[in-house]
């Protein structure tokens, strides 16, 4: 077996690893809710509205909010790939303003 060495500064953190398994192909079916909210909030997203219920309603300026529940102890794929997505759109409008 062989032993290799991770050069200094290229160690991947606890979020780099949850946002390579959340982005990963095929969407993952065991991303719990408890991922996604690290996920959001590390990408600029608030936590809107949240009450009694399963639904949570994340925000970030200038895109539309996201609704995440969870079902079965797992966020839904359609969800996730909303998710994705809505970060993505969020990435390219702070590229465009600066």
């Amino acid at each position: 077996m062989v032993s290799y060495m991770i050069p200094p500064g290229w160690e991947m953190t606890k979020y780099d690893k949850l946002e390579q398994r959340i982005r990963s192909k095929p969407i993952p079916r065991n991303i719990k809710d408890a991922e996604m909210s690290v996920f959001l909030a590390h990408n600029g997203f608030a936590l809107r509205k949240f009450r009694r219920g399963s639904h949570k309603i994340w925000t970030a300026p200038g895109v539309e909010g996201i609704t995440i529940s969870e079902k079965n102890g797992a966020i839904p794929t359609y969800q996730i790939k909303k998710a994705i997505e809505a970060i993505d759109r969020l990435k390219v409008n702070r590229d465009e303003k600066q």
